[in-house]
């Protein structure tokens, strides 16, 4: 086996930028810091707002891995912006103040059978929970399961008025190299939208010289996010010359 010892340290500056409202924000609202962009220059994911100003970035990564594959990687991190004022991230998103919220991330993988990937915010001034996420697979020959949780706190100033906590569970079985059927379901765990958002199921088949796959979903909404809605796809595929398929409801 082989243990890693990763610090990371790293410092941003850059002139004042006009954030106005002359541009307006379609694409930079929901602002989401994790494991992924805490070292980016620029945390916003659009470009109709950019950070400016200056901020050091520091964390650590620690591993071991073995030669079959096998794996387990612990991350944390944080940012701090070295300017006291005209911070242009809205309040919620992790870094709307100087210290950013803290960012880590749990990795556990035994060769390609099974895999845990975990992955927590946690804001700076009581280590409250912002957001997690959890995601899991297991592989028992012909048969795969994987799982999703989330859990995302509402962000101000943003449409994400309301936290987020959703599980998503889905099934793959192969009969043989060609065929296999899948199943999964997405289950909302929230307090005011509690129940099963949907739920489908499916047939593929993947051959050498093109693919068939078809799915039915039931998608179980409310009134501010639509009518409940059925749909049937069937896409069919072919190698080098591209895929094409109908939707109906």
């Amino acid at each position: 086996s082989q243990i890693v010892i990763e610090p990371t340290v790293a410092f941003t500056g850059s002139t004042k930028a006009k954030n106005g409202t002359s541009i307006p924000n379609e694409d930079s609202q929901d602002v989401q810091l994790d494991t992924t962009n805490i070292f980016d220059a620029n945390r916003f994911p659009g470009l109709d707002r950019v950070e400016d100003g200056a901020h050091a970035t520091y964390g650590a990564r620690t591993g071991i891995y073995r030669d079959d594959g096998s794996k387990g990687e612990i991350f944390l991190g944080q940012s701090r912006r070295l300017d006291s004022g005209n911070n242009p991230f809205p309040s919620g998103s992790g870094l709307s103040r100087q210290a950013s919220d803290i960012v880590g991330q749990v990795v556990a993988q035994y060769q390609d059978v099974y895999n845990l990937n975990y992955r927590v915010q946690l804001a700076s001034e009581n280590m409250q929970s912002e957001r997690q996420e959890l995601d899991g697979f297991a592989n028992f020959g012909d048969l795969s399961v994987s799982t999703t949780y989330l859990y995302a706190r509402s962000l101000d100033g943003t449409d994400l008025q309301d936290s987020r906590q959703q599980i998503y569970g889905s099934t793959t079985y192969k009969f043989n190299p060609e065929w296999a059927v899948n199943t999964s379901a997405r289950y909302d765990l929230s307090q005011t939208q509690k129940g099963i958002r949907s739920a489908d199921v499916g047939l593929n088949y993947i051959g050498q010289c093109f693919n068939i796959l078809t799915s039915v979903k039931r998608s179980f909404t409310y009134d501010n996010t639509g009518n409940n809605a059925t749909e049937f796809m069937v896409q069919l595929g072919f190698k080098n010359l591209g895929t094409f398929g109908t939707n109906q409801k």
